[in-house]
């Protein structure tokens, strides 16, 4: 190999290094932001007298067909929190025009229950209403649906490059996750291990093709 040779293949792998760690360093930089219920984030619709109640333990209740909640975030994906209920709870959420997908609430611990007895929470959760989004405005709205006894409205959160400057509700910097639970950790350290042996290794790689 001549020492021109050498100096292309070098510069290449710097160039390789630079996109690699860039791409990275973007999945680390994500951003959690939560909003809850009481967020001026978040808006309501109609707000008719009496249509919309607090309920325990912290979220917003409305029976009626017309009841919408939305929130217009810009980020990579949203999810809802809030809680499992005793009693059979379902609702639709929508992000822009794509399809609605149902949001199952029910607690089937022990079983499927029983449609006439009062709902209690049971046990907090977390779940993924979209993910893979383009960086972008975007919009969610809950509803209830024919047969749905209720929209529940808790708190959303959604993972973004660019999180607003002065938040209405807490947000921490965390890998984007694909799961329908919250991150375990705020760290990105335990990436780290995980990335560096495919950056060796995609080095190691080019260099051989160079020098192949």
């Amino acid at each position: 190999m001549t020492l021109s040779t050498l100096l292309r293949a070098l510069l290449q792998l710097r160039f390789s290094l630079f996109l690699l760690l860039s791409s990275s360093l973007r999945v680390w930089a994500l951003t959690n932001v939560t909003v809850d219920r009481n967020s001026p984030a978040v808006s309501y619709s109609p707000m008719d007298p009496g249509l919309w109640r607090e309920g325990w333990p912290g979220v917003r209740i409305s029976g009626d067909g017309r009841a919408k909640a939305a929130l217009g975030f810009t980020g990579v994906a949203i999810y809802y929190q809030g809680w499992l209920w005793s009693q059979p709870t379902t609702f639709f959420a929508q992000v822009d025009d794509r399809l609605p997908i149902t949001l199952d609430l029910t607690d089937r611990t022990d079983g499927q229950p029983a449609n006439n007895t009062t709902a209690v929470p049971r046990a907090a959760v977390t779940i993924l209403i979209a993910q893979n989004l383009t960086e972008a405005a975007h919009q969610v709205v809950l509803s209830k649906g024919d047969g749905q006894r209720e929209v529940i409205v808790g708190s959303f959160i959604y993972s973004t490059d660019n999180p607003p400057a002065t938040p209405s509700s807490s947000s921490t910097t965390a890998p984007a996750s694909s799961s329908s639970s919250k991150n375990s950790s705020s760290s990105g350290a335990p990436n780290l291990k995980v990335l560096l042996p495919s950056i060796l290794g995609g080095v190691a790689f080019t260099l051989l093709a160079m020098t192949g």
